[in-house]
């Protein structure tokens, strides 16, 4: 455990857990992990990680997904709680030219949770700190109904032979992360959440980042 903020470098006064347990599914895995995060990256995200879940909540077809948007779910009481939060939603939505409707994001309330979730998981399998501003670009793509993915977003899941490549499991057909490289050589992040939507994120070669927030930080562009 690092003894500073992940996310920020200040003092460390509270712990948050990768991914964020609002991301999972109750019975919460017993193995979950927590780094060091400040008070203010810790609780400053909730209203992003709010939108992320009630977005995935409104395209999403498994059963978790569906009892968030089903009365008393946690989504429908968040719009409950706040109408305008669900207005947010109604006004984004618009009309494709096969008539077809569907949400337009907001991108960078979801660039934001997302990329801090990326840190933590890059902290997780490296044991290097690599903070959100040296992160990305990220990009997410839903699968579940129409598959939106391009080739370069889904082919470094993949080895030479073409069998998956393994997948970290933080909780089975809920959230899956892995480290790959891409055909540029760049190494990436890609998450699997809720087999719904594909998330992924450049991230620079752990060999240029510190072991501890201590150090001085890196820029994405100066990594190699």
């Amino acid at each position: 455990m690092i003894s500073s903020c992940l996310y920020c470098g200040a003092e460390s006064n509270t712990v948050e857990h990768v991914p964020p347990r609002s991301f999972l599914e109750k019975p919460f895995p017993n193995n979950l992990v927590t780094v060091d995060a400040c008070l203010s990256c810790n609780q400053g995200f909730s209203k992003d990680e709010e939108y992320a879940i009630a977005l995935l909540a409104q395209i999403g077809t498994s059963e978790y997904l569906q009892a968030k948007i089903e009365p008393n779910g946690v989504v429908d009481r968040a719009f409950s709680r706040s109408p305008g939060f669900e207005q947010r939603f109604i006004d984004r939505l618009k009309t494709d030219e096969n008539g077809r409707v569907y949400i337009e994001p907001e991108l960078d309330r979801l660039e934001r949770i997302l990329i801090k979730i990326v840190c933590g998981l890059f902290w997780l399998q490296y044991k290097r700190v690599a903070r959100p501003a040296v992160l990305g670009p990220i990009g997410f793509w839903p699968f579940n109904i129409e598959d939106s993915r391009p080739v370069k977003a889904f082919l470094p899941a993949f080895t030479e032979r073409f069998t998956l490549k393994r997948w970290t499991i933080v909780q089975d057909a809920v959230f899956e992360y892995m480290f790959a490289k891409l055909v540029n050589g760049q190494l990436c992040c890609i998450i699997n959440w809720h087999r719904t939507l594909w998330i992924t994120c450049i991230v620079p070669s752990p060999l240029s980042c510190p072991s501890h927030t201590g150090q001085q930080e890196i820029n994405l562009t100066d990594a190699k």
